[in-house]
């Protein structure tokens, strides 16, 4: 669960150019497999509940940024 919430939480991130708006565009923040291993140690180190928050959390918002790019084509 981890690394599916990691790897959410970087695509999510990056999807948004919050790194952008936060004036954050150096590595590990505008790199997603680099901020995926940063965020999956980060994870791995606290209680499994914050991983299923953070994976439901940006899962959603991944997924939901995908049907609207999707259905816009339609």
């Amino acid at each position: 669960m981890n690394l599916i919430a990691a790897v959410l939480f970087a695509v999510f991130f990056n999807m948004t150019n919050l790194h952008q708006s936060w004036k954050l565009n150096f590595k590990p923040f505008n790199c997603v497999p680099c901020l995926s291993v940063w965020i999956a140690s980060v994870l791995f180190l606290l209680p499994n509940e914050i991983s299923y928050f953070v994976a439901s959390t940006f899962g959603a918002g991944v997924i939901g940024g995908i049907i609207y790019r999707l259905l816009l084509k339609l």
